[in-house]
């Protein structure tokens, strides 16, 4: 019996020590801190646009050749008279600013003539090309950045009649940059 004790009282203790000893039990570690690596963001946005200068004119008959239909001249807003068959243009560099490796966006141009009058009825302002594609959309990456070209033309066509002389109406180009998935 004495052995039989003697195990009972080791076993016993041998539960007693892991019971309260649980945590004492040490495994070799170590812990390091990588280098800090710096995350920086790119961009998408539009600059500064000025579109109220350099405005050109030219009398753009319809079924003449062109050369026959007047030489572009320069347009002063607000000074120019417009008459029927005269077309406005206008090359716009429009700033953009596009950074990051995966960067795309679609720019949307609108261009309208505001205003209720007759003159502003009769205009047809349509944006010819943005960025060389035609019509008012175009896809754009990080290669464009700096700026677009967005061409406008502002056209009073032969129908227009007695009503539209001595109006005025404005001209307003909106410009919309969004960014698009770069799987697109």
């Amino acid at each position: 019996m004495r052995s039989a004790t003697k195990t009972l009282i080791a076993g016993a203790a041998g539960i007693a020590l892991l019971a309260g000893g649980a945590g004492s039990l040490a495994y070799w570690t170590d812990t390091k801190t990588g280098t800090s690596v710096t995350i920086a963001s790119g961009d998408l946005s539009l600059g500064s646009i000025s579109d109220s200068t350099g405005w050109t004119i030219q009398q753009s008959a319809v079924g003449v050749p062109v050369p026959q239909t007047g030489t572009a001249a320069a347009y002063v807003p607000g000074t120019t008279l417009v008459v029927p068959g005269d077309v406005l243009t206008k090359t716009i560099a429009v700033p953009v600013n596009i950074t990051g490796l995966d960067n795309k966006a679609t720019l949307v141009v609108t261009g309208a003539t505001s205003g209720s009058g007759a003159l502003a009825t009769a205009l047809t302002a349509v944006v010819t090309s943005v960025n060389g594609v035609a019509g008012g959309t175009a896809p754009l990456t990080a290669a464009n950045n700096g700026t677009v070209n967005v061409i406008f033309t502002v056209t009073i066509p032969w129908t227009a009649d007695n009503t539209t002389k001595l109006g005025t109406t404005s001209f307003t180009a909106t410009y919309t940059l969004t960014q698009v998935s770069a799987a697109s």
